[in-house]
């Protein structure tokens, strides 16, 4: 029983062997991410946390036992924001409501990890990389009376695209002799345009070849 025990413990807990050098895995997966989208156009509202379906597609390669390049593209599909309390400035004057608009996301991200365990892994990296913004649908609503009407302003469509830094911190389990399942929450921070902060967590399924 007590052998038992001990071989179970050994085959589950992480040890020195580390990663699989040489090893080419393709990983797709999905998840939830939060933007804190500021309010285009408006001078003085708050950041709008809002929340989206991810999607996740990519590619890794085990240089050692323990170091691997990832690269990976992602898509977040559109979803509507209601910033409240904007205020637009247009034409001299200022226009208080509520601020309505869809936006969409995608981009592509590539780095190293450090990798540590061989059934249960812990990875740390970091990533750069290119996210783009699709803002559409504008309107600006005046909620100050019994019944909203959307203010007349000319709110134009416009894209934001972003350097995209994020340390990754990541678990996986390698419940096989070429596949794996593995949570990486990591922190993205968008600078450039209409910068901002955005947490994902994507759950991703990986197939491994050795060469």
């Amino acid at each position: 029983m007590s052998r038992a025990l001990v071989a179970a413990l050994v085959a589950f807990l992480p040890v020195a062997a580390l990663a699989d050098r040489g090893a080419l895995s393709l990983e797709g997966g999905a998840g939830v991410s939060a933007p804190f989208l500021p309010a285009p156009y408006a001078t003085d509202a708050k950041r709008l946390r809002v929340t989206a379906p991810s999607v996740w597609l990519g590619g890794r390669y085990a240089l050692s036992h323990s170091l691997e390049v990832v690269a990976s593209g992602f898509w977040e599909p559109s979803v509507t924001a209601w910033h409240n309390a904007a205020n637009i400035d247009s034409g001299g004057s200022r226009f208080p409501g509520t601020l309505n608009h869809s936006v969409q996301r995608f981009g592509a991200v590539a780095g190293p990890r450090l990798v540590h365990g061989m059934v249960w892994r812990v990875s740390l990296g970091l990533d750069v990389g290119w996210s783009q913004r699709r803002y559409s649908g504008f309107r600006h609503i005046d909620v100050s009376t019994a019944s909203p009407v959307a203010y007349d302003l000319e709110l134009r469509d416009f894209t934001a695209n972003n350097f995209l830094l994020s340390p990754v911190i990541g678990l996986e389990w390698a419940g096989g002799d070429h596949w794996s399942v593995s949570l990486q929450p990591r922190v993205q921070l968008l600078l450039g345009a209409e910068a901002t902060v955005v947490f994902t967590a994507p759950l991703t399924f990986s197939w491994s070849w050795y060469l």
